[in-house]
């Protein structure tokens, strides 16, 4: 008995799980986006060309098992129609994860950011590393030639959130200890035992996660 009804309950779960997860069709309202003639550029305005599979919160909540893109140049996270039909979504997303990569917003602005930008959290711990990712065009022209070629180029800054605080920093061993400070000690022990390379993102994550650790 205790079997059979732990089977119901099991069963339950995956039907309601799958409900929710097909649900965004209908809950999330969504505009069909235009293609824009003016941002025709070699390459791509998207982090990755093809859909990722993840989840977006907005204020109803967080929608799993979505087809997802991230369009770098426009700062803003695209979802997919039934009909794979690229749609911007009609309420504010405040986090999203594309194939295991999350992204927030939410942080103070700084620089060219805005409260609205999107990071993609490195470390999510009370010191934060985060990493903002954009794209842009660039216009070359070749001597003689009378038109220019227009490129996409992607861009990234780290930028650390801490104290309720932004603060932009380089990935070298020299501005990441200066954040770890407080702690100097035991991170200079960390790295006598562990290859850290600063200019790896999986690296600089296991390094900041070991300091929230601590």
């Amino acid at each position: 008995m205790k079997k059979f009804v732990s089977s119901l309950l099991t069963i339950a779960l995956f039907v309601s799980v799958t409900a929710k997860a097909q649900n965004y069709y209908s809950d999330i309202q969504g505009n069909v986006l235009k293609e824009n003639r003016a941002d025709e550029a070699e390459g791509s305005p998207y982090l990755k060309d093809t859909w990722g599979i993840g989840s977006a919160t907005i204020a109803k909540g967080t929608y799993d098992n979505m087809k997802l893109k991230y369009d770098l140049k426009n700062d803003v996270v695209v979802f997919a129609s039934k009909d794979n039909v690229p749609m911007s979504f009609a309420e504010p997303v405040t986090r999203f994860i594309i194939d295991g990569m999350k992204f927030a917003s939410g942080f103070p602005a700084i620089g060219a950011q805005v409260k609205d930008s999107y990071y993609q959290v490195l470390s999510d711990g009370k010191t934060k590393l985060l990493k903002h990712l954009a794209k842009h065009i660039e216009e070359t022209k070749t001597y003689g030639s009378a038109t220019a070629n227009r490129t996409y180029v992607a861009t990234a800054t780290y930028y650390v959130f801490k104290d309720d605080k932004m603060s932009a920093i380089k990935p070298d061993k020299k501005a990441v200890m200066a954040v770890m400070a407080d702690k100097a000690g035991q991170m200079e022990d960390y790295l006598k035992n562990n290859k850290v390379n600063f200019k790896n993102d999986a690296d600089l994550s296991q390094l900041f996660d070991k300091y929230n650790s601590l």
